[in-house]
Formats: C-alpha cells, sequence, structure tokens
C-alpha cells in the first residue's frame, strides 16, 4: 500500500479530491434541481455519479444494482 501512494503521488490525491467534489456536487445538485415525478430520480443521480468518476461501465453496473427503470436509464445515457 505504500508503494501505492508513492508511485500515485499526487495524481491519486487529485483524483480524490475530484470524486469527492463529484459526490458533493451530485448531492447538492439532487437537492436543488425539480425532479418531481421522476421515476428513479435518486436512483440515476446515484448512477451518473458514478459514470462521471469510473466511466460508462461504473453506470451501468450502478444502474443495475439498483434497479433504476430502463426508461430513465435510457434518459441517463443521452444525458
Amino acid at each position: 500500500l505504500r508503494r501505492v501512494f508513492r508511485d500515485t503521488g499526487s495524481l491519486l490525491l487529485a483524483f480524490v479530491i475530484g470524486s469527492v467534489a463529484t459526490i458533493v456536487s451530485t448531492i447538492i445538485a439532487a437537492a436543488v434541481l425539480p425532479m418531481h415525478g421522476v421515476d428513479g430520480a435518486w436512483k440515476i443521480a446515484a448512477a451518473l455519479c458514478s459514470r462521471h468518476i469510473g466511466g460508462a461501465i461504473n453506470y451501468v453496473a450502478v444502474s443495475d444494482v439498483l434497479q433504476a427503470p430502463a426508461a430513465t436509464i435510457t434518459a441517463g445515457i443521452a444525458a
């Protein structure tokens, strides 16, 4: 583990800061933006957050685990 921290250096720190900022901004956006009537809105917000942190495969995996509605998943892909 020490070698990982030594080899990645500031890149790991930048990734962690970016990931935390993405999570916080997703929570704020989900609280501020009107998503009334959107079936599974919090699920798609979590899936989009994971996509911005780890890529499209994370989006698909989180959507599957949370059992987000198919129509919402499709709309999230287009976003």
